[in-house]
């Protein structure tokens, strides 16, 4: 095991940042935290607030538990997306230490570093654990509260409120509305699925330092939203990163025994972003553009949850795909429903943990 370096990525709206490095640091015990990274990028002017003023106060004075020597903050002055940024915080970490990396719409329930550790090191498993993730709410779908149906009601009931955030102090009480309260709900929550675990992760993740000295840390920037600033893509760089850690025969884990709420976009607003070319920027298509599925299916050394009979094994894509005038388009001549298509029937089949 090794010490922790927790890494926020951040896009201006401080009130998000204050919030959730309040959750991290707080709810990280009994287990503790070696330093703090936080790689922010300066957003549009009409986006600017006072990130940049607290982030130069948490360097020379300091937050909560943190004093200012554990601090680290590193500024992009252009968007290059977030895979990037937290490709440049992997870099910036002590090379003796793990790498947690959340987003700053990221609320983590108490105790909620502790069983990350603690499952990505067990003994039976410990040799095959690359990343290792908290279930987070209301991404997956795999508890008897926390279902689908959770999903749809949150973003139909709640979501709004969480998006027209204005205060880090509002936080408490739009948790304790989501879920009667936060805090007696995550204890809940752990007791009725201890030990289980799901091969895949989501926003949040523990990096074990043999995976980053192994490649398997830092993200791929092709999956950024801009590149070279041009449009990108979004979307479907985390399928990327289970697909490469699988490939190198490791694996990554959601643990149950920690939980965390994700707002979901809510500092690019991507979900609710009205211009119709980010919205046909899909990561789904970029994905298929790199891996293409096997008939073979992945033999898991541990049981999962979930009714998912199996995911398949991808390789690096051999078969040519129709060629397309303008690749920042990113369907390379396919429909645009062809990557979510792909993901649910062909490949992987994400419908146990993020249904449709």
């Amino acid at each position: 095991m090794n010490p922790i370096s927790l890494l926020l990525v951040t896009y201006g709206r401080w009130p998000y940042t204050e919030a959730s490095l309040t959750y991290a640091l707080k709810g990280a015990a009994p287990a503790e935290i070696d330093e703090v990274i936080i790689v922010d990028t300066i957003p549009e002017p009409w986006m600017l607030d006072e990130t940049q003023e607290k982030l130069i106060e948490y360097q020379q004075k300091g937050f909560l538990q943190c004093g200012p020597e554990k601090f680290t903050v590193f500024t992009f002055h252009k968007n290059v997306g977030s895979n990037p940024a937290f490709n440049k915080g992997i870099e910036l970490a002590k090379k003796t230490n793990d790498v947690v990396i959340i987003n700053n719409d990221n609320f983590l329930a108490p105790n909620w570093l502790q069983p990350l550790i603690d499952c990505a090191y067990a003994p039976h498993h410990a040799h095959l654990v690359a990343w290792c993730g908290p279930y987070v709410s209301p991404e997956m779908c795999l508890d008897e509260v926390v279902n689908a149906q959770f999903r749809k009601d949150y973003f139909a009931d709640y979501y709004q409120d969480f998006m027209n955030l204005n205060a880090a102090s509002e936080v408490p009480g739009l948790l304790n509305k989501l879920y009667g309260d936060f805090e007696t709900f995550a204890q809940a929550f752990v007791q009725r699925n201890q030990g289980k675990v799901y091969d895949h992760l989501h926003s949040i993740g523990l990096i074990k330092r043999s995976a980053i000295n192994a490649g398997l840390g830092q993200c791929d920037p092709n999956f950024a939203l801009f590149l070279d600033g041009a449009p990108g893509c979004r979307g479907s760089d985390d399928i990327d990163m289970w697909i490469r850690i699988h490939a190198a025969g490791l694996f990554t884990i959601t643990t149950f025994d920690s939980l965390a709420h994700h707002v979901v976009c809510a500092t690019t607003k991507q979900r609710t972003d009205p211009d119709p070319q980010r919205k046909n920027i899909q990561g789904g298509n970029r994905l298929i553009e790199k891996w293409e599925p096997t008939d073979q299916f992945i033999k898991y050394p541990f049981p999962t949850a979930g009714n998912n009979p199996g995911h398949r094994v991808f390789k690096s894509r051999t078969t040519p795909l129709p060629a397309h005038k303008n690749p920042f388009q990113v369907d390379w001549g396919l429909s645009g429903e062809i990557g979510r298509q792909y993901m649910v029937q062909e490949g992987y089949a994400r419908t146990d943990a993020f249904p449709f």
